[in-house]
């Protein structure tokens, strides 16, 4: 089954199963109300059709592109169906909008725009640059990954400054899996490791009563995603004893190729039940009005399991720990599952240097801790003033960064915003998520310096955080890389580490009704 048919498949089950809701899909594959349609069901069918059949004609072209090259055709713009491109080439995105229907600027409107000498419509003539240099910036991508991705390594080291500019800039939609695949150092890993996680993912043995319950909730009733991975996150870590059951279609074990003896010692690992119960209780939560990941035991939570349980066997300090689900979710829009576990192992958990998300995920949250202690001084040197007032009102940062760090924005930020930091997080790492934090209260400082504790929790939690966002999302990520951490965070961790707040959890943890407000 093709991802065209599997994005138009679950579009049009979904549209039958609510014919009465204004239903249609985002460029990033949510479903969405559309309030003031009139159309009932039809329109909205209509909207998911189109969605699915752009996204597959987009993914197709991308992927024959990519095909010339030597990539892999598992890192399409619509790899795992769940996530539509507008086509440099097409001008066409999820929405089946096309250049012309798009209009000319952020207020969109159709209008041509004023003539210039040159003969064409200023609006026209500006798309006409952009997609040259859409389609320019695409040639320069393929060229640096070369077959499979398997170029961008030595390109990295022969040309790092001019890697990391480019990353600033944007990696193409149609590159993107490839390049986070290979900038994390996913593909290295799995290149060192045949076979191993085609062990880690074999499927287990069910137990009495598991199952991933009801599907998520309905579009538009909420937000993209289930209770917040905000409060402190108990690790479930591996441990001898029987094992639980996968939704329906886990890797089987008889498909899984020949493993080296690593593999065969990591397949047995038995997990701990609870953990088999964790993920597949998290897994409705986990962005619920996605086509991908909406349907109980549909192809998006059963890719989702596999990856998360075979985390769980590889990492057993870690074993799974909510808010891990986001993580991996966004990375398999873009990646098959085996590349996406081995992503999520280099990049987002390892990170450059071995600096990602790991330490914030052991018993006890050490890392998480550290990151709000070390988040508050930079709060205090790049935003005194609303540093100030957070501090008159006892609001600490683990209130309300919890899930900031934890998923990497995964949580909080709309995928326009995300997609373009996570670029440059998987290539930079870490201090990424604090430079982006930064810039989102630098961003909405005169709007929360004064508000009260309550108000200030409720704008920063993940359901009201997208209306402080500008809406462009260059916007952001050009003001988070203004801010300049590497040397304060150093120093921060240095003092973290030195006082007694390593042991203590520090003074992260001192404002009002601490257990109750880090659910915000």
């Amino acid at each position: 089954m093709t991802e065209t048919a599997v994005l138009l498949s679950l579009a049009q089950t979904y549209v039958q199963q609510h014919p009465q809701r204004p239903l249609r899909l985002d460029r990033h594959g949510f479903i969405i109300r559309t309030p003031n349609s009139s159309d009932g069901g039809g329109g909205a069918a209509a909207a998911a059709a189109a969605a699915a059949a752009s996204c597959g004609a987009n993914g197709d072209a991308a992927d024959a592109e990519r095909a010339a090259s030597g990539a892999s055709a598992s890192t399409s713009g619509c790899a795992a169906a769940g996530n539509a491109v507008v086509h440099p080439l097409t001008g066409r995105g999820a929405g089946g909008a096309s250049k012309k229907d798009r209009g000319a600027g952020p207020g969109g409107g159709g209008g041509a725009g004023p003539a210039e000498p040159g003969g064409l419509p200023a609006s026209r003539r500006h798309r006409r640059a952009q997609e040259e240099q859409a389609v320019g910036r695409l040639r320069k991508w393929r060229k640096m990954l070369g077959p499979g991705g398997g170029g961008l390594a030595s390109y990295g080291r022969r040309r790092a400054a001019k890697l990391k500019r480019r990353v600033r800039k944007g990696i193409p939609e149609q590159l993107r899996g490839l390049a986070w695949f290979a900038l994390s150092g996913g593909r290295k890993l799995m290149l060192e490791h045949p076979g191993l996680y085609a062990a880690l993912s074999a499927e287990p043995v069910p137990p009495a009563g598991s199952g991933a319950g009801a599907t998520g909730a309905s579009a538009g009733g909420g937000s993209d995603a289930g209770p917040p991975p905000s409060s402190p996150p108990q690790a479930a870590g591996a441990a001898a004893g029987p094992v639980s059951q996968p939704p329906a279609g886990a890797a089987p074990v008889a498909s899984a190729p020949a493993a080296p003896p690593q593999a065969a010692a990591a397949a047995a690992v038995d997990l701990d039940p609870d953990v088999v119960t964790s993920i597949m209780r998290d897994l409705n939560r986990t962005f619920p009005t996605h086509i991908f990941f909406m349907d109980r035991q549909g192809p998006g939570q059963r890719a989702l399991f596999n990856v998360l349980t075979a985390y769980a066997r590889y990492d057993p300090g870690v074993g799974y720990v909510q808010g891990m689900g986001f993580v991996a979710a966004v990375l398999l829009l873009y990646l098959a599952p085996e590349e996406a576990f081995w992503t999520l192992v280099a990049g987002p958990l390892g990170g450059p240097g071995g600096e990602g998300l790991r330490p914030l995920y052991l018993a006890g949250m050490p890392g998480l801790h550290r990151c709000c202690y070390q988040f508050k001084g930079l709060l205090r040197d790049a935003v005194p003033r609303l540093a100030a007032r957070m501090e008159r009102e006892g609001v600490e940062p683990l209130f309300f960064a919890t899930h900031w760090f934890n998923t990497a924005f995964a949580y909080s930020l709309p995928f326009s915003h995300l997609l373009p930091v996570w670029d440059v997080f998987l290539a930079e790492g870490l201090k990424t998520v604090f430079r982006v934090g930064l810039a989102v209260l630098q961003l909405a400082e005169s709007r929360l310096v004064v508000l009260p504790f309550e108000a200030l929790l409720e704008s920063l939690s993940a359901k009201n955080l997208p209306r402080l966002l500008p809406a462009d999302p260059r916007v952001l990520l050009r003001r988070a890389l203004r801010n300049s951490v590497s040397e304060r965070l150093a120093a921060l961790r240095r003092e973290w580490e030195a006082g007694p707040g390593a042991a203590k959890g520090g003074s992260v943890g001192r404002g009002r009704a601490g257990s109750a407000a880090r659910g915000k």
